[in-house]
């Protein structure tokens, strides 16, 4: 089940849609995670054992790029995005917030493709975060999101984070990045792929 809240607008007021998928959605979309997951934990195992055999990582994540349109694909039809997100495209929304249930959290919902068969008429807006100039956030609930919308943050000069456990992404976290470009003080907690189980 999906909750769409539109906003307000001088000629409307704000709107709530709801949409019902059914069962067979949902053992298909188990049945798409699983693979999904399988796919992407099996790259990460052969990157780890890349001296063993340094061509099946290359082999799996070339793989992975050339089937992931596909697969993304075939999650929008899945989740019926192009019927969710219609009533947000006609109302002109500059910003979308998701806030995923479950094990959506996992999926990269902002790389959905949209309306692919339209793709000829609109080669600048193939996916879900083309649609949205001022981007799309997550949330990991209403109740977190109220709160956060609540705080007086206009200065924001520092920031705490617990960087990626994985060795292959020290020193690359995206967060990190923007911050330091930001100029904004950093305190990082770099935590080994072995001390992960302490902290989660």
């Amino acid at each position: 089940m999906a909750f769409v809240i539109l906003p307000p607008t001088p000629t409307a007021n704000s709107e709530l849609f709801v949409w019902q998928s059914t069962e067979e959605d949902l053992e298909n979309l188990r049945e798409w995670v699983i693979e999904y997951l399988g796919k992407y934990d099996e790259i990460k195992e052969a990157y780890h054992q890349g001296e063993e055999n340094p061509d099946k990582h290359k082999n799996l994540q070339q793989e992975w790029e050339a089937n992931i349109t596909t697969r993304l694909e075939k999650l929008g039809e899945i989740l019926h995005i192009n019927e969710i997100i219609q009533p947000i495209l006609e109302r002109k929304c500059e910003r979308l917030t998701l806030i995923p249930d479950f094990f959506l959290h996992l999926l990269p919902l902002h790389a959905l493709v949209i309306n692919p068969e339209n793709s000829q008429e609109n080669p600048d807006k193939i996916y879900l975060q083309d649609y949205f100039p001022q981007g799309i956030r997550f949330a990991p609930s209403c109740q977190i999101l109220q709160k956060v919308r609540k705080r007086q943050c206009q200065d924001f000069q520092s920031l705490f984070a617990i960087q990626t456990p994985t060795p292959d992404l020290y020193e690359q976290d995206l967060s990190v990045v923007s911050a330091i470009k930001q100029q904004v003080s950093i305190q990082l907690l770099a935590v080994s792929y072995q001390q992960q189980e302490c902290f989660f």
